[in-house]
């Protein structure tokens, strides 16, 4: 969020990533800084940082530690930093500028960084709150990291421009779990994968889930079936599916919030206000093939 504010081009990178993976974005996206923490479970990125080679990279400035030991040091560094700077900064920046850059690996086998825009990833969160019918009185339990798209925009700006309560989490069962009896979350995002892995939990019946009762299931698709059993066990009775890329930033269709599980089960639904979807069916060698093509266009009316 500091970065977006300067105009600088934030490069959001997965954590879980192995030294190769590192180096390889490292060199894709021409980063000049890379910011890390302490680690991630049994990964120290101390030791990934150590293992590259970074003078063998063009471009590439240096490597800062904002870890929790370092936390305390950078506040002390710029405790006397004249806030008035900001508005300097502010001026500069434009609400077409670009936002981010995130990495998908879409339909190629190595990834692909998609850089974002302002406009286009406020706008797209706000009317995904309109959707949902998200009010400042939900409360939202997030286990989606903020290298993807969909915990970035569904959950952290829809929350921030909402101003929702955010509780996040780790994406394990348990302590989704325990976030949402312990916080009364009112909302729950997820792929299906993680809603099956919180009712094969052992522990899933003890938890009081019924302060949940809205969110998106996307990422993978989910039969009508499967759909049905996570409404109903996981006390989600607007559960909502939703279809995007990460490019499209992401969600760009949704279920009618008042549709029955039965509709909603087997349809990604409508497409949102302000964009246009555009199929196009392309005849080869007697074989049809479907390609989805997006129009990503946000009314000229939107702010």
């Amino acid at each position: 969020m500091a970065l977006t504010r300067i105009g600088a081009l934030p490069v959001l990178i997965n954590y879980n990533y192995k030294s190769i993976e590192l180096k390889d974005i490292t060199c894709y996206a021409d980063l000049e800084f890379l910011l890390y923490g302490d680690g991630y479970k049994k990964i120290k990125y101390i030791d990934l940082i150590d293992s590259i080679n970074f003078e063998q990279i063009p471009n590439f400035k240096a490597c800062f530690d904002i870890g929790e030991k370092r936390f305390r040091c950078w506040m002390n560094n710029y405790k006397d930093f004249d806030p008035s700077y900001y508005s300097i900064i502010d001026s500069n920046i434009d609400t077409h500028d670009n936002l981010n850059m995130i990495f998908t690996s879409g339909t190629t086998s190595k990834v692909k960084g998609v850089v974002l825009t302002h406009y286009q990833m406020l706008n797209i969160s706000n009317l995904q709150i309109e959707s949902l019918r998200w009010t400042e009185e939900d409360v939202v339990c997030l286990p989606l990291p903020f290298f993807h798209c969909f915990g970035l925009s569904c959950g952290l700006l829809a929350s921030l421009n909402k101003n929702l309560q955010l509780c996040l989490t780790s994406t394990r069962s348990l302590p989704i779990l325990q976030t949402i009896e312990k916080y009364r979350c009112t909302v729950l995002n997820g792929v299906p994968s993680m809603y099956k892995s919180l009712m094969n939990n052992k522990d899933f019946d003890s938890f009081d889930l019924t302060s949940l009762k809205s969110g998106i299931i996307a990422g993978e698709c989910v039969s009508p079936k499967n759909f049905k059993e996570i409404s109903e066990r996981c006390h989600l009775p607007y559960l909502q599916q939703s279809y995007g890329q990460t490019e499209t930033s992401p969600a760009i269709t949704f279920t009618e919030y008042g549709d029955p599980v039965s509709l909603r089960g087997r349809s990604v639904g409508k497409v949102i206000d302000g964009l246009e979807l555009k199929f196009l069916t392309m005849i080869c060698n007697a074989r049809s093939q479907v390609e989805l093509l997006e129009r990503f266009r946000l009314k000229d009316s939107m702010s």
